[in-house]
């Protein structure tokens, strides 16, 4: 049961994020994903921040 509702978390952000793309992407008002994240990397907070995001979601959930 809980695998499957985080399997179905998962499926919901990435549609949504690929609907955002979409989005952006048909001239809508929604910054575009490399947009995003090319402001978020361009300060050193950001990296910092990024970094440990990305060490925290893989270390749990991509390490089980």
């Amino acid at each position: 049961m809980t695998a499957g509702l985080v399997i179905g978390a998962w499926v919901v952000l990435l549609a949504a994020g690929a609907a955002c793309e979409m989005l952006a992407r048909s001239g809508g008002r929604v910054a575009r994903l490399g947009m995003v994240s090319r402001a978020v990397v361009s300060r050193r907070l950001g990296t910092v921040v990024l970094l440990l995001a990305w060490a925290w979601l893989g270390w749990h959930v991509f390490a089980r």
